[in-house]
């Protein structure tokens, strides 16, 4: 019994695999491509993020304003950011002081230098007050006639 119930399986098999239909492709669904490109999209953006975080991953962040970007922000620093093609630093040093919008170096020379960081120049820590003492940084602004620093941008070397 069970010999015969074997040949009509195979039997049945064997009708399906010449059946005139079984071979014909059927067609992707359009909600089934669009998927698919969502996905890769996905993907790519994701491994783009993970090659920039890899090949850059002390690229600073840079907040504007030494409080912060108006609404919280926070710009990236690197070729694209806020000083991309900008000139030769006013001054470098290392941080001697910080007083409110103030930050005295000490310059290359060891000479004191002092630098006005206004609301709108951006800084490369979180604020001026992420500012530590002795780290060195390059500033970014223009001289006034009395040798202080108007700063543009407050950026850590």
């Amino acid at each position: 019994m069970e010999n015969a119930h074997d040949d009509d399986l195979a039997d049945d098999l064997a009708d399906d695999l010449f059946d005139p239909g079984w071979g014909r492709r059927r067609r992707t669904s359009g909600l089934t491509l669009l998927l698919v490109a969502a996905l890769l999209v996905v993907l790519g953006f994701a491994g783009g993020a993970l090659t920039q975080r890899a090949l850059a991953p002390d690229a600073p962040a840079v907040v504007t304003g030494g409080q912060g970007v108006p609404g919280g922000g926070v710009r990236r620093g690197g070729p694209a950011g806020p000083s991309a093609g900008a000139a030769a630093p006013a001054a470098t040093g290392t941080v001697r002081a910080v007083e409110g919008t103030s930050l005295t170096l000490a310059d290359d020379a060891g000479a004191p230098v002092t630098v006005t960081v206004p609301d709108s120049a951006a800084v490369t820590t979180k604020g001026l007050h992420g500012l530590a003492v002795g780290t060195p940084v390059a500033v970014l602004g223009s001289r006034n006639p009395d040798g202080s620093i108007t700063a543009t941008e407050v950026r850590v070397r």
